[in-house]
């Protein structure tokens, strides 16, 4: 069943249909943000429209264009190259005050490139108004170059929406001794190594769910890199003396040496080779594995890996850590493993929660919990949209109105002549 599916039977009760364009839902409890998830997942569909749904739907319907209630509709497209979106004409939104001043422009063109230097170069032609990059340094190097170009400027614009967890996992089955993962998380520069890789452009998460505009102030942070503090957690594990290479070992000979899988990229690349530096001056060594995303999925079916370099998606709403760190968590989004009646007790707490207050406050005493647990080392709070675009692009002057790091399906630019 889709997971879609599960989210409203396990909140809705039951649906009653009063009419041609209005239902009512009863949920089996009172929740926070309930009606709005209940709402997000019913979509409206236009009967006519799918009257031939079938067990080929997808073939059927593949190049068939739904009718919408949003302001653009799809005019025209070529599979793999673009999609042109049109501002539907007297749209109803437009009475409506929260959508004024949006969705300005008529058109909108998405053209799909594989190579971003010919983006670039489409960009400075002319022939592309608005160039959205996650190639941070490639923006800055590109920023500099063209400080005297007025045919191209850049933006940088704050995102409000949750932050998606990115960061290192630390498996507790494979590492369960807590002085080493404590020791581990002393020992990576994740701050410094998020400072040089993105140029100083974005900071470290400090909790592993934030971003949310419900939420209380965060006092918890992730463990500051501090190569005494790493010793003296990695002595309490056993490993009391360092060999001839500054690795440190157990009296047995046994090396501290831990595997790192990560996805390989450039950027990824580069910011792990940091962090083993970084890692050798607390005596760790930290041996990098650049793994296809079948390795990874297969290490995490076994439980078998150790350090995960890791990322998923943050749900809107509210997060849902249970499918991280409940215990019959599995797959690609329970990396942790952690075995802990603190975590279960907090995770029900967060389910019961009745109130945004509830909510908040579950949430906090968790955030809390994973630090102090140490399997999780914070990455790159991902809140900014990095664009470089023509003169006659504007966007609103303040900051953290766009709601999307696309800014262009924020719908909250304009054009100038």
């Amino acid at each position: 069943m889709d997971s879609s599916w599960e989210q409203l039977s396990e909140i809705v009760e039951q649906v009653e249909i009063c009419g041609d364009v209005e239902l009512r839902v009863t949920l089996r409890q009172q929740t926070p943000f309930a009606p709005l998830l209940v709402a997000s997942l019913l979509h409206a569909a236009e009967p006519g429209f799918y009257a031939e749904f079938g067990s080929d739907y997808t073939t059927r319907y593949a190049d068939r264009i739904p009718p919408t209630t949003g302001a653009y509709t799809i005019s025209d497209k070529q599979r793999g190259r673009f999609i042109r979106m049109q501002r539907v004409a007297h749209w109803w939104g437009d009475s409506v005050p929260v959508f004024q001043h949006t969705c300005n422009v008529d058109a909108i063109e998405y053209h799909f490139l594989t190579d971003e230097a010919q983006a670039w170069e489409l960009l400075k032609r002319g022939k592309l108004n608005l160039l959205q990059t996650r190639y941070v340094q490639g923006w800055v190097q590109r920023r500099e170059e063209s400080a005297h170009d007025t045919r191209i400027q850049f933006t940088c614009k704050e995102v409000q929406q949750p932050h998606p967890p990115y960061g290192i996992a630390i498996n507790a089955a494979t590492i369960p001794d807590m002085n080493l993962r404590r020791g581990i998380a002393h020992a990576l520069d994740m701050r410094q190594a998020i400072h040089r890789i993105f140029c100083g452009e974005y900071e470290q998460l400090a909790t592993f769910a934030s971003g949310y505009p419900w939420q209380q102030d965060e006092a918890a942070s992730p463990m500051a890199y501090n190569p005494a503090a790493a010793r003296a957690a990695f002595a309490k594990a056993g490993y009391t003396h360092a060999g001839n290479d500054g690795i440190l070992q157990q009296e047995d000979g046994t090396r501290l040496s831990v595997p790192l899988l990560y996805p390989p990229s450039g950027r990824n690349t580069a910011l792990v080779s940091l962090l083993v530096q970084q890692a050798k001056l607390c005596g760790l060594e930290i041996r990098p594995e650049a793994a296809a995303w079948q390795v990874s999925a297969r290490a995490l079916r076994e439980k078998s890996h150790h350090l995960l370099m890791w990322a998923t998606v943050a749900p809107g709403g509210m997060p849902d850590f249970a499918r991280h760190f409940a215990t019959d968590a599995a797959g690609h989004d329970a990396p942790f493993n952690l075995t802990s009646d603190a975590m279960q007790q907090l995770l029900q707490r967060y389910a019961d929660s009745k109130t945004t207050d509830e909510l908040a406050a579950a949430t906090h005493s968790i955030n809390q919990l994973i630090n102090r647990e140490c399997i999780w080392i914070p990455g790159w709070k991902e809140n900014r949209a990095f664009t470089a675009h023509s003169p006659q692009v504007h966007f609103p002057a303040q900051e953290g109105v766009l709601g999307s790091c696309d800014v262009a399906d924020s719908h909250l630019l304009w054009i100038e002549p």
